[in-house]
């Protein structure tokens, strides 16, 4: 899956939302964030992917099903914004 088919079916708002909240829900799991946007387990896992594909976060966790933030909130919102504005443009 290519990262720009990933935010398709997401709203901006949710993705920089996320992106704000990542050290808020540290370790970051679907479950947790999805309680935290109230949006669907799709759109979740989407946002997960893209930030998974960016550097924010790092692949699952086999044995707790949790990502590990890799930058910091303000680092992902910058990346987000960045990624957000080469695509949509």
């Amino acid at each position: 899956m290519k990262i720009s088919e990933i935010t398709v079916n997401c709203r901006v708002s949710d993705i920089i939302r996320a992106a704000e909240l990542l050290e808020e829900v540290s370790p970051l799991s679907l479950s947790r964030l999805q309680r935290r946007l109230d949006i669907g387990y799709g759109r979740v896992a989407a946002i997960m992917d893209l930030f998974e594909a960016l550097g924010i976060i790092s692949p699952q966790n086999a044995l707790n099903y949790e990502h590990t933030p890799l930058v910091t909130s303000r680092e992902a919102v910058i990346r987000v914004i960045g990624y957000l504005h080469e695509t949509l443009t």
